[in-house]
């Protein structure tokens, strides 16, 4: 999968709002769904599959819900888009087979180099980082330098003597 789809925003979204509101008693969905607006639809498929995937647990009952299974800092954005790749509807890049030379040869191949970046860029930031993001502004500045490779600094628009608008 290439880019974002709803069911990776809402499982992110849900997530990070189970790290954040750690307690006694596990998140329900209706919570999640009150705090961030996510649609019933979305949320429940996400969150099952996140069971499926080992990075919820899913309690039955009347005090049921959702926990997280690991530490906020080990799971990362690309374990989470993984989860929900499975039930992802979008056309997949990767899985298009061109019938053009063109498309064989150079096409195709430069999809899965930015799938593989995608994720590798996603595998870098955890929920831990989000849910300090969500805490703090500031904080914004830290998944960002995740995300930039080392050495690399970018240039604002201005400072590569684009004109303002």
């Amino acid at each position: 999968m290439i880019g974002l789809s709803n069911k990776l925003v809402c499982a992110i979204a849900a997530v990070c709002d189970v790290a954040t509101n750690v307690s006694d008693f596990p998140v329900r969905s209706s919570e999640i769904n009150g705090r961030q607006g996510i649609s019933p639809r979305y949320l429940e498929a996400a969150l099952q599959e996140l069971v499926k995937a080992g990075i919820l647990a899913g309690i039955r009952g009347r005090q049921g819900g959702y926990r997280l299974m690991r530490d906020p800092k080990d799971i990362s954005l690309a374990q989470i888009a993984a989860a929900v790749a499975s039930t992802y509807t979008g056309v997949d890049p990767r899985d298009i087979n061109p019938s053009s030379p063109l498309g064989q040869e150079v096409v195709r191949p430069l999809f899965h180099d930015l799938a593989a970046k995608w994720m590798k860029n996603l595998d870098k930031i955890s929920i831990e980082q989000l849910c300090a993001q969500a805490r703090e502004p500031n904080a914004r500045r830290a998944v960002r330098a995740a995300v930039r490779p080392r050495g690399s600094r970018e240039k604002s628009r201005y400072a590569r003597g684009a004109s303002p608008a």
